[in-house]
């Protein structure tokens, strides 16, 4: 996977798993994902209080990559738990020594196959930022995936809109309408639509 330089503060890159890429060399996605001005853009807490987060939660960041979403929720649920999750063993590695590092012991890191959810428990937050549109046969999954959902338990998407600066490639181009569309498919109902990001759609669903 590979970012153009306008594409350098997504969360995750916009390539097809299929076409040429490495994670070898962690630090430049390191510097990407874990730019300066992100969180301006990103708003980290402004996101975990429309969602609820609260301490003693579980909460799922899949698609972890260098655990941007991960370390910040480890400081948000306490002694609950995040389970990071992600298929690809460089950018796990890296995460596993920057929570050691912050001697961060509530973040599980769990190394799946590309793009299938599975989870040691049910949770109360799964969540995933730019990389819905990298899952293959969403509603299916999605389907199977309210087994790993507490009672009340919530998937959060957060997907790049058109026309700004981390716009992905158009055949990853994912609009709310039919994010929305694919989860009411797969049993789902809109808890909320919120207009809080300016560079993303960001979806709450809840089973219905």
């Amino acid at each position: 996977m590979s970012n153009h330089q306008h594409h350098e503060h997504d969360h995750h890159t916009h390539e097809s798993k299929h076409e040429e890429h490495s994670f070898k060399n962690v630090e430049d996605y390191v510097a990407r994902f874990d730019a300066p001005d992100r969180d301006e853009w990103q708003k980290p807490d402004e996101v975990f209080d429309l969602i609820g987060l609260k301490r003693g939660d579980k909460i799922v960041d899949f698609g972890a990559g260098t655990g941007y979403f991960s370390v910040r929720a480890s400081e948000s649920v306490g002694k609950g738990i995040v389970y990071a999750i992600d298929s690809e063993p460089e950018m796990l590695n890296y995460l596993a020594k920057r929570t050691s590092a912050a001697e961060l012991s509530n973040v599980e890191i769990i190394l799946v196959e590309h793009d299938e959810i599975e989870l040691p428990e049910p949770v109360d937050v799964i969540l995933l930022v730019n990389v819905y549109h990298h899952i293959n046969d969403r509603v299916a999954k999605f389907s199977r995936v309210k087994q790993w959902l507490r009672d009340g338990g919530k998937i959060v998407v957060i997907e790049a809109r058109a026309g700004t600066p981390i716009e992905p490639p158009a055949h990853f181009l994912m609009t709310e309408e039919q994010v929305a569309s694919e989860f009411a498919e797969a049993g789902y109902k809109l808890v909320s639509d919120s207009k809080i990001l300016p560079y993303q759609s960001l979806q709450i669903f809840g089973a219905q």
